[in-house]
């Protein structure tokens, strides 16, 4: 699990480095992009045993705490914060609308390689991912004017199509019970890089050219993915640290660790214009989160 974890780490590096330095590629793939997200979301659910998603009593306090500050808390004080406070702006925007996405799906696998409690990181994911659609609208008015354009019927649609649909369909696939799990699961874990690779070469389509004709301005927004990562992941460790160094980390990891993919996929015109560029360079710390926590958690 550690070498293909690595794997999947350099195969995406890889394939944002070519979205950017090679644009007819990426120029090819990025009028496919929901189609990748779609995938990726089908075969990301096919990894992860959704039957064990369901909490019981010895963890259902706890999830709902992470979840809780997560997906309610969070985003609801940085909502606040871009309504009252002092210096409020795109920044604390683009740090609202990430504090509403779930955790990416590929979190538990992180939490197993890091020695982190992957029961409570699937269940906080499978939470996070089903509440998402739900905060996402509810909130957005504390920090746009663009819920005027809300269409409730095509974001229903779009929450059925990219969560919904691929859930149920791995859901099914596991209550059937097939043969050969182990080497389907591996055929899955494949399928996901692949279309995980697809869509960091196609999130790329254009960076590279705002890079050259606006560098300060991407720049800005590479330091803004990269300190709200930090910020979500840092303040979420020192929250749940009561609870111990390897249940912090996981909290810590939750937190940071956000599915931007499926936020861009169903946020349709609660989201602004260029939100695809934040996602793009959001893939960065998503590189440094599991050395980083592998590194931290390491003298447990």
């Amino acid at each position: 699990m550690r070498s293909r974890l690595i794997s999947s780490e350099v195969i995406l590096a890889l394939c944002v480095v070519v979205g950017i330095v090679i644009p007819p590629v990426s120029r090819v793939l990025g009028p496919h992009l929901y189609v990748f997200v779609f995938f990726l979301m089908l075969f990301s659910s096919l990894t992860i045993d959704l039957r064990h998603a369901l909490p019981d009593r010895h963890v259902s306090t706890r999830l709902v705490k992470v979840i809780g500050w997560q997906m309610i808390l969070l985003p609801l004080a940085i909502g606040l914060w871009h309504r009252i406070g002092p210096g409020a702006g795109e920044w604390s925007e683009l740090m609202f609308l990430t504090a509403c996405a779930g955790t990416i799906f590929g979190a538990p696998a992180f939490a197993r390689v890091m020695g982190l409690d992957s029961l409570l990181t699937l269940r906080g994911v499978l939470a996070g991912t089903l509440l998402m659609p739900v905060i996402l609208p509810v909130l957005a008015p504390l920090v746009t004017q663009r819920t005027g354009e809300f269409d409730f019927a095509a974001y229903a649609l779009r929450f059925c199509i990219f969560i919904l649909i691929p859930l149920a369909a791995a859901g099914l696939y596991q209550m059937r019970g097939t043969a050969g799990g182990e080497r389907q699961s591996h055929l899955f874990s494949r399928l996901t890089i692949l279309f995980l690779a697809l869509f960091g070469v196609a999130v790329m389509d254009g960076i590279g050219a705002r890079f050259i004709s606006e560098p300060m301005e991407m720049l800005s927004l590479l330091g803004i993915s990269l300190g709200v990562h930090a910020a979500f992941f840092g303040l979420s460790f020192l929250v749940f640290l009561r609870w111990g160094r390897r249940e912090a980390l996981t909290a810590g990891l939750l937190s940071g660790y956000r599915n931007m993919a499926v936020l861009l996929a169903v946020g349709g015109s609660l989201l602004p214009p260029d939100f695809v560029v934040y996602v793009a360079l959001w893939q960065i710390p998503m590189f440094v989160t599991p050395l980083a926590v592998r590194i931290l958690n390491r003298s447990r």
